[in-house]
């Protein structure tokens, strides 16, 4: 759930969407598929894959990468097919955004250091 609330950026709008939640299912017997459902239809967010990795499998996610020539080389291993999330990678001074998938993908790394780190708002493990 807290990745979700990421995912939305705004507290807001996510608050409102647990309490509409609440509301339109107060006590109601209801499925996973329901309650995705709604939440992909609130947010707008392509969560299929999330949820199918989150909910359906036991893999957490491993964020890969290597830095060569001043480009950040990444991609998630034990993945469902279609996942990704939005994440901000760190050295401790330089911050890009990225939304890795499972096929290798570059960004700009120029005076970047090697020391890379992730947001722990997400349940990934960083695999240099």
């Amino acid at each position: 759930v807290h990745m979700i609330r990421i995912m939305m950026g705004d507290d807001q709008k996510f608050r409102q969407l647990l309490r509409d939640m609440n509301k339109n299912y107060y006590h109601k017997i209801v499925t996973s598929a329901d309650i995705e459902q709604y939440i992909m239809a609130k947010t707008g967010l392509k969560l299929k894959p999330f949820f199918d990795q989150y909910l359906r499998t036991k893999n957490i996610p491993q964020f890969e990468y290597y830095i060569r020539k001043g480009k950040l080389f990444y991609r998630f291993t034990n993945v469902v097919n279609g996942f990704t999330l939005p994440l901000e990678v760190t050295d401790g001074e330089m911050t890009e955004k990225i939304a890795p998938t499972a096929t290798w993908q570059t960004a700009n790394w120029k005076n970047g250091g090697y020391d890379v780190s992730i947001s722990k708002d997400f349940l990934v493990q960083l695999k240099p």
